[in-house]
């Protein structure tokens, strides 16, 4: 054979065609299963982290004007309304329905160890509902049953 034309039947080296990116490597479908899992586990967090704190921002609402009207009017509807609030809160937060029961020294003591009120607030938030007149609950105790409040967590 004529080494000429062996030359001439010789080709140009040619790379093989691009990879394709479709479809991907086993590894990038597990990576993209566990991201996919994960942002809804995230979700899935947020959405009751956000429930959640849903109850807290309505009883606070409620409390800003059931207080409000209470300083107004010094009604004892008004301080019943704001009881029943804070054993509704309190048993939300704490997943017992206990606290919607309770009454005289255990009321009186979960009071104080939940919003370490003062005696006069004790004795108001404990029998002044139950009497014709009662003493007032004063603004500064008021400002700590709100902070009381925004301070419970759900457990």
């Amino acid at each position: 054979m004529d080494p000429q034309a062996l030359l001439q039947q010789l080709r140009d080296v040619h790379a093989p065609p691009p990879v394709g990116w479709w479809p991907p490597a086993p590894g990038w479908w597990v990576l993209c299963a566990l991201i996919l899992v994960s942002l809804a586990y995230l979700a899935y967090r947020f959405w009751r982290a956000r429930r959640a704190r849903a109850w807290k921002k309505h009883a606070l609402t409620q409390f800003t004007r059931l207080s409000q009207q209470y300083q107004s009017t010094g009604s004892a509807e008004t301080l019943t309304e704001i009881i029943m609030l804070i054993k509704l809160s309190l048993a939300r937060a704490k997943q017992s329905e206990h606290y919607l029961s309770l009454s005289g020294e255990d009321w009186r003591c979960c009071l104080e160890h939940e919003f370490e009120l003062d005696e006069v607030a004790l004795d108001t938030l404990t029998q002044g509902h139950y009497q014709e007149h009662c003493a007032l609950l004063s603004d500064q105790t008021l400002k700590r049953l709100r902070k009381g409040l925004g301070r419970l967590n759900h457990e």
